[in-house]
């Protein structure tokens, strides 16, 4: 694990956690991330005819995905 600059970790000790593997770093979200966040969801997450998620939250309409993505 490495950790996010100290600014953010000193505000939410969370944002210093990141994890990573060779093909994959997971961190929390930041401001800046989230348009390309919402282009994500947009362009799909999964594929149509399959459900992964328990809640459908994929299947909302195109505001509500934007509005109340996971974050």
């Amino acid at each position: 694990m490495t950790a996010a600059p100290p600014g953010l970790a000193g505000v939410w000790p969370l944002f210093g956690l990141s994890i990573a593997t060779p093909r994959l770093t997971l961190t929390p979200v930041r401001d800046d991330q989230l348009p390309g966040l919402a282009d994500a969801i947009l362009a799909g997450i999964h594929d149509p005819s399959v459900m992964p998620f328990s809640i459908p939250w994929t299947d909302a309409p195109r505001e509500a995905l934007v509005r109340e993505s996971p974050k």
